[in-house]
């Protein structure tokens, strides 16, 4: 993202192999009845050449509906995080705990890590317990440190 309105979603992960060349999002695997799947994937990132302090990832966490119910949608959300791309000015990179928030965050979350507690009116799982990790590992010849960004391990919430 490149700010945080929808507007600002940048097409910029690399698609499957079956689907487009570059998408703006991507859907992971769900496990049926697991209150704690662990996965591992890689999302393949193309960064834009110029990143400032608008720049994040976004990541919406849904419920899938195996019965849905007639006029009911099939994906609901139930919880957001996010991680701010730059950290004073250099890319980010390693291992990542991310605690997840129950609603979309409010205005200007993106400048401020949700491991920060001083975000305001969000409500989190788990008393702000690290609920999300991932590992992003950059490769790139402009910025100083395409990404690579890997998940690790989902752990879901009642």
């Amino acid at each position: 993202m490149a700010g945080e309105e929808d507007i600002f979603s940048l097409a910029l992960i690399f698609g499957k192999s079956s689907g487009h060349e570059m998408v703006k999002e991507i859907y992971l695997p769900v496990l049926y009845h697991s209150k704690s799947p662990s996965f591992y994937d890689e999302i393949k990132i193309r960064l834009p050449a110029v990143l400032d302090e608008n720049h994040h990832l976004f990541f919406t966490f849904t419920h899938i509906s195996c019965q849905p119910k007639e006029n009911a949608p099939v994906e609901t959300p139930i919880g957001y995080t996010w991680l701010p791309l730059l950290n004073n000015n250099h890319l980010i990179h390693g291992d990542f705990n991310l605690p997840v928030a129950y609603e979309r965050p409010p205005h200007n979350y993106s400048l401020v890590p949700p491991t920060n507690h001083d975000v305001n009116n969000v409500k989190w799982a788990d008393n702000h317990k690290p609920l999300f990790s991932l590992s992003i590992r950059p490769s790139s010849t402009i910025h100083s440190l395409v990404c690579l960004f890997f998940i690790r391990k989902i752990f879901f919430f009642n």
